[in-house]
Order: C-alpha cells, then sequence, then structure tokens
C-alpha cells in the first residue's frame, strides 16, 4: 500500500464496472488517493451491489457532475433511479380505445 499501488488497485476494480464507474472512482481518489482511499473502496461496494442495474451508468455520469464523494450519496442515487424504473406510465390501449382517443386542444376552449 505504501508503494503507491493501492489507489491504482481501487482504479483497477472499478474498470470492470465500466468507464464511466472508473471516472467517478478516479474523481474520488483524485484530491488524494490515500485520505480518500476508504470513500473509493465504498463506493466500489455499492457498484458490487448495482452494476447489472440499467440506470447504473446514467447515475455514474450523474454523480461525476454532481461531484458525489460519498458513498451514501452514491447508493441513494442508485437507489432512487432504480426504483424511478419500477413505474411504467404507459397505458396499453387496443384499436377500439385508440379510436376513441381525442386530442386535448379538443377540451380546450
Amino acid at each position: 500500500m505504501m508503494n503507491g499501488g493501492y489507489p491504482r488497485y481501487l482504479l483497477t476494480q472499478s474498470r470492470e464496472f465500466g468507464e464511466h464507474a472508473y471516472r467517478l472512482i478516479e474523481s474520488v481518489l483524485a484530491p488524494h488517493a490515500y485520505i480518500n482511499s476508504r470513500r473509493a473502496q465504498g463506493m466500489l461496494r455499492v457498484m458490487k451491489e448495482y452494476a447489472g442495474k440499467p440506470c447504473f451508468n446514467e447515475v455514474c455520469t450523474a454523480a461525476l457532475s454532481k461531484r458525489v464523494k460519498l458513498p451514501k450519496t452514491f447508493r441513494w442515487m442508485l437507489a432512487a433511479a432504480a426504483e424511478q424504473m419500477h413505474f411504467d406510465f404507459t397505458i396499453e390501449s387496443s384499436e377500439e380505445g385508440r379510436a376513441m382517443i381525442r386530442p386535448i386542444k379538443d377540451f380546450l376552449n
């Protein structure tokens, strides 16, 4: 750890989650790698939990742009994005149903 290999090891671990995850861990380690190595470890643990989710790369990009450094905040962002994915607002309708649908302009004066 003292020869400088530990931050490099954390960055190598983040590569398996993709380029967005790598850049996020790199930003966490950037100010001072040894002081922020525990935060990077926490972020990697959260990444292992959420890596397969469809919103993972988008949340990593958003966390990078918002300069998120805390694993707890990153976990909250991923959980919120995963919860948002559960809501599907599309309504299935048949041909007869679509024939009865009118545009909103018909109701406005």
